[in-house]
């Protein structure tokens, strides 16, 4: 749940993928697909976990929902500089990957 505050403004933007993004974000939250068609393909979160380094602020960070049997430590370790598993349960792992390596941003 977004709560707006005095100290505190929110953008939600919807896009297929970066396309329409211009880069200097503090942070990105992401449920990725990870399906085409009945087969299991996590490209895409690959993709959104890679391009997210572009868009965010050097101490920027991307939130990913992803469910408990997709890795995305590997993909974030190498975009980011810090990747932890905030939580999990059966189903679902939330990530925090923080700092971007490539932060074109400053």
């Amino acid at each position: 749940t977004l709560v707006p505050s005095e100290t505190c403004q929110w953008n939600v933007l919807q896009s297929s993928i970066y396309c329409n993004i211009k880069p200097g974000y503090d942070v990105v939250i992401t449920n990725p697909p990870f399906h085409t068609h009945k087969q299991t393909n996590y490209d895409l979160g690959k993709q959104i976990v890679s391009q997210s380094a572009t868009v965010l602020k050097p101490e920027g960070v991307l939130y990913l929902v992803g469910n408990i049997f997709l890795n995305y430590t590997e993909i974030g370790e190498k975009f980011f500089n810090e990747v932890e598993k905030l939580t999990r349960n059966l189903s679902y792992v939330v990530y925090k990957m923080s700092r971007p390596k490539n932060s074109q941003n400053s």
